[in-house]
């Protein structure tokens, strides 16, 4: 790399109308999270957003969507029965990096990163029945016990154990 410097960047802009939710609202807010977002400030403004519009959708990138699923789950504390859809989606950054020196040597390079993103639908109405993406299968099959003896064990967990000792205690 010493060979070359840092040309132009180009970065996939995350807007409204590349969300790759499936049957979106007509109507809905979206905002998405940077770096500089901060997630006390943005709480009340999106509890409006989601009020008056009846949709939000909350979308982070890279390192930002640790702050996307806090904002959600704040959100959905607050407001009782909100409806929540998560979809993983990836923005891809492309860098080129330009030879230093004008001979017939090296190429201009490009590096491609794909920054994996996340976009999480909010909604008041439950919005109309849909086939389940293979995101939501696997958290499905991951987080729920749907196990026959999930109930016993959760039955015996709630009993108090007694513990007996054959040495007496002295």
């Amino acid at each position: 790399m010493e060979h070359y410097y840092k040309g132009k960047n180009q970065e996939e802009v995350l807007t409204k109308e590349n969300i790759p939710i499936m049957n979106l609202p007509e109507n809905f807010a979206w905002s998405e999270v940077t770096g500089s977002s901060r997630v006390r400030t943005l709480v009340g403004s999106l509890n409006k957003m989601l009020k008056q519009e009846k949709s939000l959708v909350i979308s982070g990138s890279g390192p930002n969507t640790t702050k996307a699923v806090t904002l959600a789950e704040i959100i959905k504390r607050r407001q009782k029965h909100v409806y929540e859809r998560m979809t993983l989606g990836e923005r891809v950054v492309q860098e080129f990096w330009e030879p230093k020196q004008e001979v017939e040597g090296p190429d201009t390079l490009v590096v491609t990163r794909r920054i994996p993103t996340i976009h999480i639908l909010l909604d008041i109405n439950k919005t109309e029945s849909r086939p389940m993406s293979q995101d939501e299968e696997l958290y499905k099959a991951i987080w729920t016990n749907d196990s026959p003896n999930g109930d016993a064990k959760r039955q015996r967990q709630g009993q108090k154990q007694v513990k007996t000792c054959s040495k007496p205690v002295i």
